[in-house]
């Protein structure tokens, strides 16, 4: 659990610029920008992306068996949230407190997009299948002339 808490504080500062560190160009669709195949012919690929806003909302629209996650503090739920999002703060996740449900496509929110790159990059690597980064936050959402509740 310790190893597990001290990598994802790694990937945390890593990523808390906001950037998309993944150095690949932005796909047109989430499911177009796939992480490496697996050894079995690439009939388990695992899918890790970080999306823009149209994209997470067509996913969010589409898909009804999306788990949205925030992964901000309850403080900054001040900013505004994504309809039918749960509010899990980074840390818990961090800490194991609480473990995300397997099985199911996972869009990770927070507000800028470097804590949620943390967790999916986790997930990811921990054999989640289908994990989406809302590439720029709650920031770039509402940017985006998306609805937020308050």
């Amino acid at each position: 659990m310790k190893n597990f808490f001290v990598a994802l504080c790694c990937l945390f500062l890593f990523a808390c610029s906001g950037n998309d560190v993944s150095g690949k160009a932005p796909s047109s669709s989430p499911q177009q920008k796939l992480s490496e195949s697996s050894q079995d012919g690439g009939q388990n690929r695992k899918i890790f992306a970080s999306i823009e806003p149209q994209q997470a909302n067509q996913l969010i629209q589409t898909n009804k068996n999306l788990l949205a996650l925030d992964v901000r503090s309850p403080g900054e739920l001040k900013e505004g949230k994504i309809a039918g999002s749960k509010l899990i703060p980074f840390w818990q996740i961090a800490r194991g407190e609480y473990k995300v449900p397997a099985g199911q496509p996972v869009l990770l929110i927070c507000a800028i997009g470097g804590r949620s790159y943390a967790v999916g990059k986790f997930l990811n690597q921990a054999g989640y299948p289908e994990v989406y980064n809302l590439k720029g936050g709650i920031t770039a959402w509402k940017q985006a002339g998306l609805p937020v509740l308050y």
